[in-house]
């Protein structure tokens, strides 16, 4: 049975994921 916290953790540490390298990105530019 698969666990809906666990997919709600990788999917909110997906999107941390983005969002931070989005910022590096707007901060590189």
């Amino acid at each position: 049975m698969f666990n809906r916290l666990q997919y709600y953790r990788i999917l909110f540490g997906f999107l941390f994921i983005l969002y931070i390298a989005g910022m590096a990105a707007v901060q590189g530019t």
